[in-house]
């Protein structure tokens, strides 16, 4: 019996050879096919010359059984090729006509919610940083009492920066997640059509190598059909989930314009944090303004050595009193400015409502955040385990392994 391995041999020997004149892996593949039909056709030819000329049955028998598994393969390759097609897709694309494939535009729907919330997040972040941090000093000496006075009136907030920059991770796990499953099927369906399948069917046609051969032909039909499939029917699902939040009514600093827009029914958009006017707190420039700083970086002596002699001069007005005046003016400017910045400041501390702070943060964005992370995880792990139960269940239908362990009998 052994010339049952002489297919395989005559394979093995012929495909290195035949791959010297080929530029690509994609056109190796697609070479298996004929090369092992070639191969299998010149081996039964061979084996029923042998069993006529050395009157040997068993290997008669041998070659009509091939002959029909040979037909078989052929007529199952044909099929196979009729399956993976790209016009087989077109029962993916919407009723309305559109050229977008439904799982395509269900992960990308899933993409879009979580890179919108991301980017609320975010804003967020730099909003409450600002405000969390904060802070300033007053200091005041007039002649032997000086005072000084420190503050970071909503250092408080800083503990959402740590619930915020989770959350955020929490979004960047579930983009890599769903946006790796996206390039995950865009590489399944060319690599099903370029060499999954040309190699399975050419190794369906060999004896010994047939399981193996109705194995890849299944796994060929998870990666190009069932997939998308299965991504599909999870669209379908995600559709069902209670997923969307209507946005609550905020305050005035809720953002201009409302929430943004996702690009999907109004039912489903997602509510802003917390968003206050750019002009809020207060900008460095208020208290580090050029002319203030160009008045009180000559101080009192400075302004008295500018301004009294002139004065001593054509008015003959005494450069001790002419001293006193100046620094009285300079004084008035100085505290005047700080009390105002100071009032400004307190003006804007108590605009700021830091319980809708929280209770969006707590009570709206994280549950948001928790719900599109764990859909963003479950509906692919749903879709790849349609995926293996229905590849699994087409490959033992052609014949091919079932198991995993199975795979070192599989030949």
């Amino acid at each position: 019996m052994r010339w049952r391995m002489l297919p395989i041999t005559l394979l093995l020997f012929v495909l290195p050879l035949h791959a010297q004149a080929l530029t690509s892996a994609e056109q190796a593949a697609l070479s298996c096919f004929p090369l092992a039909l070639i191969t299998m056709v010149f081996v039964i030819g061979l084996a029923i010359m042998g069993a006529e000329f050395f009157q040997q049955p068993q290997m008669f028998a041998w070659a009509k059984v091939e002959l029909t598994e040979l037909v078989a393969a052929v007529i199952l390759g044909i099929a196979m090729y009729g399956i993976i097609n790209p016009a087989f897709l077109g029962m993916f694309l919407p009723a309305d006509g559109g050229g977008t494939p439904t799982y395509v535009t269900f992960l990308d729907q899933l993409i879009n919610y979580n890179r919108d919330m991301y980017v609320i997040l975010g804003d967020a972040f730099i909003r409450v940083s600002k405000i969390s941090g904060f802070s300033y000093d007053y200091s005041k000496g007039m002649g032997p009492i000086s005072s000084w006075y420190s503050s970071t009136p909503q250092v408080g907030l800083s503990g959402m920066l740590g619930a915020i920059t989770r959350a955020m991770d929490t979004l960047s796990a579930s983009l890599l997640v769903v946006s790796s499953y996206k390039m995950l099927i865009s590489i399944a369906s060319t690599a099903a059509t370029a060499y999954v399948m040309p190699l399975a069917i050419a190794l369906r046609v060999i004896p010994n190598t047939r399981k193996l051969g109705s194995a890849l032909m299944a796994l060929a039909i998870g990666m190009y059909i069932i997939l998308p499939a299965s991504v599909a029917f999870s669209g379908a699902l995600f559709d069902q989930v209670t997923h969307s939040t209507s946005p609550p009514t905020f305050a005035a600093y809720f953002s201009p314009g409302g929430p943004p827009d996702l690009g999907v029914s109004d039912v489903k958009q997602l509510p802003y944090l917390p968003i206050f006017d750019p002009s809020t707190p207060p900008g460095y420039g208020t208290i580090c303004n050029k002319w203030i700083n160009a008045f009180t970086s000559l101080g009192e002596i400075g302004w008295s050595l500018i301004i009294c002699p002139p004065l001593h001069a054509c008015c003959l007005i005494p450069y001790p009193i002419c001293k006193i005046w100046v620094t009285v003016f300079y004084i008035v400017v100085h505290v005047g400015f700080s009390i105002m910045y100071s009032d400004n400041l307190r003006t804007y501390l108590a605009n700021v409502p830091v319980n809708d702070m929280y209770e969006t943060l707590y009570g709206t964005a994280l549950p948001i955040v928790s719900q599109l992370f764990i859909l963003s995880l479950a509906l692919p792990l749903i879709s790849l385990i349609l995926t293996f139960s229905l590849t699994k269940s087409v490959s033992m239908a052609l014949g091919g392994e079932g198991q995993l362990y199975g795979l070192s009998k599989i030949i």
